[in-house]
């Protein structure tokens, strides 16, 4: 209800709005060849999400680094540079995580002469010392010091040579020694990463993560899973109305055991968990099946590097296998792995690649072949 004195000016009012409107349509007709027009494509609806494709696998396969690869490639919005300072801080995470993993080893080694000398002392605090990712650390000159110091020191070099044998922690630091190549660059305050750089990073992935990408005309949904044991429970709630399950292996798990469970083999663990995915009703109902198998080059080295070769036999699935204990070229043993990983899956619309995830014209090949699939 209006107040009296509302009421009473009600007809002023409208005749005041009345010329108010008149002058506003002056002006607007006057105006009008200086306005704007606004842009066709914000006129028009949002496309419509032509798929959803989940990225699954056991941790360490490259599940993100695919993720981030097709993000990419495929997300003309990305701007990486946006998130530089991020990714610098993952940088220095991943180098100084892994020179602390190497002091903690010579600090522990039974035998005194691998144990640091006095002169590193400084270097080896300041290293422990230092938090990447805590407001209250600021990377100095004296950090990158310490760090190109404890590298040189052949102490560190022994123990980095044992741990990439032993392989271990291999999924989480195999990409270091390439930050470690240039430290000056690579831990520099100035320095941009690249996006080679940024996709070498070990992030370890918690939770779920999303995002929408354009391949080619059409929008997709692509879908990051924390892979160890204590997230997988998380995954049934992505598994509606899924297009397409791309489930990473990594190539060299097969002499390693699970971070999260050091008595399980995990090339076994990744195979267990295939063929679950493989079965699952809601899935296996109507989408498509990708195996991706990377880090063939760790394969490689682990085959081939001479005195320290690593036989297939080492993997309890190859144990009995009469192929195993023999001197195998990385190409038979990626075929007895796609044989493990292929067999009993008949009926399954399924395509198997090796891919290098660092390559973005094999990876966008893939992901477009499996659009056509998609979308047939």
């Amino acid at each position: 209800m209006s107040s009296p004195a509302s009421s009473g000016n009600e007809d002023q009012g409208e005749r005041d709005s009345s010329k108010n409107g008149d002058q506003s349509a002056s002006d607007r007709e006057n105006q009008g060849d200086s306005m704007d027009p606004v842009p066709i494509e914000t006129q028009l609806p949002p496309k419509p999400i032509a798929g959803k494709i989940l990225i699954l696998g056991t941790g360490g396969s490259g599940k993100s680094t695919l993720f981030r690869q097709m993000i990419e490639i495929f997300d003309s919005s990305k701007d990486s540079s946006s998130n530089a300072h991020f990714w610098k801080q993952v940088i220095q995470c991943n180098v100084f995580t892994y020179m602390k993993v190497l002091i903690e080893l010579c600090d522990k080694d039974e035998d005194p002469q691998n144990h640091l000398p006095v002169e590193l002392s400084h270097a080896k605090q300041l290293v422990q010392e230092f938090k990447a990712f805590a407001s209250s650390n600021k990377m100095e000159r004296e950090h990158v010091d310490a760090i190109q110091a404890l590298w040189k020191s052949p102490l560190i070099q022994k123990k980095h040579a044992s741990e990439m044998k032993r392989d271990d922690h291999a999924p989480f630091h195999h990409n270091v020694p390439d930050f470690m190549k240039d430290i000056p660059r690579n831990l520099s305050p100035d320095t941009v990463p690249s996006v080679q750089d940024m996709l070498k990073c070990r992030l370890k992935t918690c939770g779920i993560h999303q995002q929408e990408i354009e391949i080619g005309e059409d929008k997709f949904k692509i879908y990051d899973v924390g892979g160890m044991r204590s997230e997988r429970k998380k995954w049934i709630c992505c598994f509606d109305n899924v297009d397409a399950v791309i489930f990473t292996v990594a190539l060299s798990d097969y002499n390693q055991t699970l971070y999260e469970d050091n008595a399980t083999n995990r090339l076994k663990e990744s195979l267990k968990l295939w063929h679950q995915i493989s079965k699952t009703g809601s899935l296996k109902a109507q989408a498509q099946f990708v195996i991706l198998f990377t880090k063939a080059d760790m394969l490689q080295k682990k085959l081939e590097s001479g005195t320290s070769e690593v036989p297939l036999s080492d993997c309890p699935l190859f144990a009995n296998h009469p192929k195993a204990k023999d001197k195998l070229s990385c190409d038979d043993a990626k075929q007895l792995f796609e044989d493990m990983f292929t067999e009993d899956q008949s009926g399954l619309p399924l395509s198997v690649h090796h891919v290098n995830l660092l390559n973005p014209l094999k990876v966008k090949e893939i992901i477009l072949d499996l659009k056509k699939k998609i979308l047939q």
